[in-house]
């Protein structure tokens, strides 16, 4: 790429910036109109793990349902005791990330078996 084109393309890029924040100032106007009182009771809540919008494996214990396990794509395991308000991580010291299968052993429900890959080839996850 020579000087021409470089100058050019960074010139485009800084174009789209420009009309890209610009096309946020209706949006701030706007929220700066709302007075704080407004949501000054409001709390922010994670809804669910960041999960890159694929689950794969999903289990529960049938004698509490509040406590689920949740299997990612390229997420690894995760538990809730409050039926989803919050989320805990399990799988985050395992050397694989990928989750093709979670069930709860039938014999002891503090035993969660996890099987790792997945059966659906994507590029940021490892084959099963």
């Amino acid at each position: 790429m020579n000087r021409f084109s470089t100058r050019i393309s960074v010139i485009r890029s800084l174009l789209v910036a420009v009309v890209c924040l610009s096309s946020f100032l209706p949006a701030i106007r706007v929220l700066a109109a709302i007075p704080e009182s407004s949501y000054a009771d409001l709390d922010w809540r994670l809804v669910g793990p960041h999960r890159a919008g694929w689950a794969t494996a999903v289990a529960g214990l049938p004698d509490d349902p509040a406590t689920y396990y949740f299997g990612g794509a390229d997420g690894g395991v995760w538990k809730t005791t409050d039926a989803g308000s919050t989320w805990q991580p399990l799988f985050d010291r395992q050397g694989s990330a990928s989750i093709g299968a979670l069930t709860i052993a039938p014999s002891n429900p503090e035993v969660i078996w996890v099987g790792t890959g997945q059966i659906h080839q994507r590029w940021d996850i490892v084959d099963g």
